[in-house]
């Protein structure tokens, strides 16, 4: 029974890398069959090193976001291991980009991490709300921080056509950020006794809202840790953002520079979080068409339409390269972990 379920997941690892080979086939041919890039695909102007780097910059990304899930489940005494998490979560990432983006890699998640720990469901489900939390947090913060240090990238709240972009950014961090402080205010004014009279009376879930509450509180005496895990992710956000730069550098195209990026990735991911068909294809490569546009004219850079969208496919389609090798790794790590331990027995 379990070199059949061994061999199944090797089916679907490989079918994976085959599915995303012939995207990225696809792609290429696609591009090749456009004018300019045909151009500077035939004389060979693209930097490998530049992609190379970028994908091995959105990998690390990748890996340091699986560690820190991993870290909040650890502080939340979850009995995972290192390996089991990781495992989790790039499978995770492949279901969401194929479902309903960060919303089906959550569901994922959950499913699979609940179905070897079933009697730990609440802390579970604790822990993947507090990463999703405290990624925003620092995404937001990444963004704002980017728009407030840079000179050229402050007029981008002043011009009447970007003015609601600047508006939709500060509302949000100024909105999380209240409504954060008011809620824990509260609960450690008064205790979580009147949330959970309140709770308690919700027919149906009342009672596993409830031991959600309960981790809640725990978790909460953290918060020192949690501040520390909003730092290290702007270092993965930082990451992610120079990998998507090297990517649209390798591809020989006219885009803005790289700390404009730290603009344009936390506003396109908060765009297409939402929970879409297919990770939000489409609404993703328009919004960072736009905002290359826009944030080029800024800078002065003539920002061909139609580069955003090309950079964005680029993008996804490494991504998903990526994230089907680290679940071939994963399981060849796993595999050969089985074997030890059965050898050692």
């Amino acid at each position: 029974m379990v070199s059949k379920n061994r061999a199944f997941q090797l089916t679907i690892y490989i079918v994976q890398i085959l599915i995303i080979g012939s995207l990225c086939a696809y792609s290429w041919k696609l591009m090749s069959q456009n004018s300019e890039l045909k151009i500077i695909i035939s004389k060979n102007q693209y930097s490998i090193s530049f992609i190379v780097l970028g994908l091995t910059l959105l990998c690390s990304g990748y890996l340091l976001s699986y560690f820190r899930w991993y870290m909040i489940m650890n502080i939340l005494s979850l009995p995972v291991s290192l390996l089991s998490t990781l495992k989790a979560c790039s499978q995770s990432d492949i279901v969401g980009a194929f479902t309903l983006g960060a919303s089906g890699t959550d569901f994922s998640r959950c499913f699979l991490v609940m179905k070897s720990h079933p009697q730990h469901n609440s802390r579970i489900l604790v822990s993947i709300i507090l990463d999703r939390i405290l990624g925003l947090s620092s995404l937001l913060l990444l963004g704002s921080l980017s728009i407030i240090l840079s000179p050229v990238l402050q007029p981008v709240l002043l011009k009447p056509h970007t003015q609601h972009l600047g508006y939709l950014l500060w509302f949000i961090i100024a909105a999380a950020t209240c409504s954060q402080l008011l809620f824990f205010s509260a609960l450690h004014i008064t205790g979580f006794d009147w949330l959970q009279r309140l709770i308690i009376k919700i027919p149906f879930i009342g009672s596993k809202l409830l031991k959600l509450i309960h981790c809640l509180e725990e978790s909460s005496q953290h918060w020192r840790f949690f501040c520390l895990i909003i730092v290290y992710s702007l270092g993965i956000h930082l990451l992610m953002s120079t990998g998507i730069y090297c990517i649209g550098r390798g591809l020989n195209l006219t885009i803005p520079p790289w700390q404009a990026h730290s603009v344009t990735y936390p506003l396109t991911t908060l765009i297409v979080i939402l929970p879409l068909p297919l990770g939000g294809i489409g609404l993703g490569e328009v919004s960072t068409d736009y905002l290359y546009t826009v944030i080029g004219q800024l800078y002065s850079i003539p920002v061909q339409p139609g580069t955003g969208v090309i950079v964005s496919l680029g993008v996804k389609t490494s991504c998903l390269f990526v994230l089907a090798l680290l679940n071939v790794i994963f399981f060849l790590l796993n595999h050969s972990n089985q074997q030890a331990a059965k050898i050692n027995d």
